[in-house]
């Protein structure tokens, strides 16, 4: 739903202003000149939540609990505006109330329940797709129900990657601790200490000389820093640049094997769930672009598609492209050729989500004596600096 604040004179030639919520500006114009008000100015109205920055997605988990939660209602016979009604009622939650509450308003308006998903601007694009295709085959509850473990999958995955990042993200803040703490408790004392700089070991000066030129520059290079975020968000937004990155992303050892197994496993398990929803595997490929994340595998899929329009099988499609493990090629195959092609994308989305674990885990040992011996040269560095010309003094006092 959007909002819209207009100006309108009444049936007393008065002045209103008010705000609207509306599917769109013309429903809006609609909803006004019923209530006799006779329009002179409306536009929409945009806060700080609509911007893409500000706004907040649901969450795989919030994902999973309402297909959950509306793949039962359903499935026990209740019609959707009813049942939308229900979960709006006994939701906890005051911002998945909201949303609920929006999406509730638009199909009581006459809008399918997709669409409605869609208008409020908080779901998937993959998932209104899929509620979309339930309501034309009549199979809602079913698509719901594999759209729950799709995202309760994709929420397991995701909480092993941010629990394997806690302690780099530790090691990080407690070294921009330290250098907080050295800046404003050590480096003054430090710099009244050491004037006579032309005796100074290098590394003590080298130390003094940036920390002086930091504390000099700090605005600018705030600013600068912030440039270049910007730029680099800029840079993202290219197709070619996202392409070029997604591709050299694949190419880095150790990171590339994870992400390649986190790809296969999204899109097997994808592959499986539009299999079972009855979704021509056309249309499969063109949502699971989306899910896959990486702008050089889509443009891989997208070759695999115009293959099979060309009369390919879905497994030959893959093997010219040269991107998935033998073992999946294989295996797709094998499921082509025996009907049973649902089963065996499952199977391969299970075995490359316990070789997703697994990766991650050898990532996340790598990377962290890494940090370690990092932090540990940034202590010794300054130790050094410090204790070098305190030596040196002590030294030439003997």
């Amino acid at each position: 739903m959007k909002k819209f604040q207009y100006k309108a004179w009444d049936e007393n030639f008065e002045m209103v202003k008010e705000v609207i919520e509306e599917q769109d500006i013309n429903s809006a114009k609609e909803i006004i000149k019923s209530k006799g008000y006779s329009l002179i100015d409306i536009s929409e109205k945009k806060g700080m939540e609509d911007i893409a920055i500000f706004k907040r997605k649901l969450k795989d988990s919030e994902l999973s609990e309402f297909c959950g939660q509306m793949a039962i209602i359903l499935d026990a016979g209740v019609n959707i505006l009813k049942g939308l009604e229900v979960l709006e009622e006994q939701m906890e939650n005051k911002k998945m109330k909201e949303i609920i509450g929006t999406v509730h308003e638009g199909v009581r308006r006459g809008r399918t329940l997709g669409k409605s998903m869609e208008d409020s601007g908080y779901f998937p694009n993959l998932l209104c797709d899929m509620v979309n295709s339930g309501e034309l085959s009549g199979d809602m509850d079913t698509i719901l129900f594999n759209m729950e473990g799709f995202y309760e999958r994709e929420a397991a995955i995701k909480s092993k990657i941010v629990t394997a990042s806690i302690y780099p993200i530790m090691l990080l803040a407690v070294a921009f601790g330290m250098v907080v703490f050295f800046n404003f408790f050590i480096f003054k004392e430090l710099e009244d200490l050491f004037t006579d700089s032309d005796n100074l070991p290098f590394i003590t000066k080298a130390l003094i000389g940036f920390m002086n030129f930091f504390n000099s520059n700090i605005v600018y290079i705030v600013i600068a820093i912030f440039l270049i975020v910007i730029f680099i968000k800029y840079l993202k937004t290219l197709d070619k640049v996202k392409y070029f990155s997604d591709k050299t992303a694949l190419k880095i050892p150790v990171i590339s094997k994870v992400r390649l197994y986190l790809i296969t496993s999204r899109f097997t398990r994808s592959m499986s769930i539009f299999i079972k929803s009855s979704v021509p595997i056309l249309n499969s490929l063109d949502s699971i672009k989306m899910i896959v994340d990486n702008h050089y595998i889509a443009k891989k899929i997208e070759n695999i598609k115009i293959e099979i329009i060309n009369g390919s099988s879905i497994a030959e499609g893959f093997e010219s492209q040269k991107f998935f493990d033998p073992l999946v090629i294989q295996m797709i195959r094998v499921g082509e050729e025996s009907g049973k092609l649902e089963e065996t994308l499952m199977k391969l989305a299970e075995i490359y989500d316990k070789k997703t674990e697994n990766s991650i885990g050898k990532l996340m040992a790598m990377i962290e004596p890494a940090f370690t011996i990092v932090i540990g040269v940034f202590v010794a560095i300054i130790i050094l600096a410090i204790a070098m010309p305190v030596m040196n003094m002590s030294n030439s006092l003997g």
